[in-house]
């Protein structure tokens, strides 16, 4: 889709008009001012030189840069969504917000327009004000990176969709994900939009190797909260990040996935998981030593975690994912 030909032998100028060069030339360029813009288009596949003097615009521009992406044939409802409710359901009609810009350009305003919907409070650090979002930014800003570079172009009736509740954040995206629900963390990225993957990369939106997605996970268990949840079907990913809630207060299901992630995370980082790892990702003290030993029983019996050693110890046991 991001190869085709979207707009046949315009003049410049009519690019200039439709689409956002100067932010997409200025990163291509890494802030150098020598060089043509067409040049710069021109080599990374964006435009081409027509046959008949002008230039031919690929879809890639529309997705990247694009002043007004719902104006171009098939990508009508690509743009960004953004819907904010004010209670924890769906019984009041939402605040809906359309993107019209492409991917690219729309980023940081949708993720600064997300942002300013999640609780938050100031905490001073050095004598320096900071604020503390009660879900992580950087949560937020990979796992909608993510829906924006895997989403299936071919699908035409929808784009990124983000739903802001009270108590959590959905991010939908047309296209099943090609990495099973338990594998986003370790498994090679896979995308069907390579090159769209590729360009993104290059303009620092996202990460080729998937480590987005790591360092999400990692905001989310570093904040307490409660583990992220992926639902897919055949043809939609959804994934939800939710807000604080207390270790006693998570189902028994959150808890088994918290610990899975946790043990996901771990071996990430070349390290394993055990009690006092685990009790410490939620956020509760020795104490709580029975509690998360019998989390840890639950996820192995589910078969979600194993043991490192089958001989091991139980006081001094670690953990590692099923699959490692």
């Amino acid at each position: 889709v991001y190869k085709r030909q979207l707009l046949r032998n315009v003049k410049p100028s009519d690019i200039e008009e439709r689409f956002f060069i100067n932010d997409l030339v200025s990163k291509l360029s890494l802030g150098r001012s020598d060089g043509d813009w067409i040049d710069y288009l021109t080599q990374h596949g964006y435009i081409s030189k027509s046959l008949e003097g002008g230039y031919d615009v690929k879809n890639l521009l529309a997705l990247t840069s694009a002043k007004e992406i719902g104006s171009f044939s098939g990508f009508e409802r690509k743009g960004i969504r953004l819907l904010s409710y004010k209670t924890p359901n769906k019984i009041e009609k939402p605040v809906e917000v359309s993107g019209a810009r492409g991917y690219y350009s729309a980023f940081n305003n949708a993720l600064s327009a997300i942002m300013q919907l999640v609780p938050a409070k100031e905490d001073f650090t050095g004598g320096l004000r900071n604020v503390v979002y009660d879900i992580p930014e950087i949560a937020v800003r990979e796992i909608l990176a993510n829906a924006i570079i895997h989403q299936d172009f071919t699908d035409y009736s929808s784009g990124p969709v983000v739903e802001v509740f009270p108590d959590r954040i959905v991010v939908m995206n047309p296209g099943k994900s090609l990495v099973s629900a338990d594998r986003f963390l370790d498994a090679p990225s896979r995308t069907r939009n390579v090159v769209f993957n590729d360009k993104m990369m290059l303009l620092g939106v996202c990460e080729k190797r998937g480590s987005g997605i790591d360092r999400a996970v990692d905001a989310i268990e570093q904040a307490g909260l409660p583990p992220h949840k992926v639902k897919m079907g055949e043809d939609f990913t959804v994934v939800t990040i939710y807000g604080p809630r207390k270790f006693g207060d998570f189902t028994k299901e959150e808890r088994l996935w918290a610990c899975y992630w946790h043990s996901c995370l771990c071996v990430e980082k070349n390290e394993f998981m055990n009690n006092a790892s685990l009790r410490k990702r939620f956020k509760v003290g020795e104490k709580q030593y029975p509690q998360v030993s019998e989390v840890i029983r639950d996820a192995k019996e589910r078969g979600m975690i194993k043991p490192l050693s089958e001989d091991q110890g139980n006081r001094n046991a670690k953990y590692v994912p099923y699959w490692y």
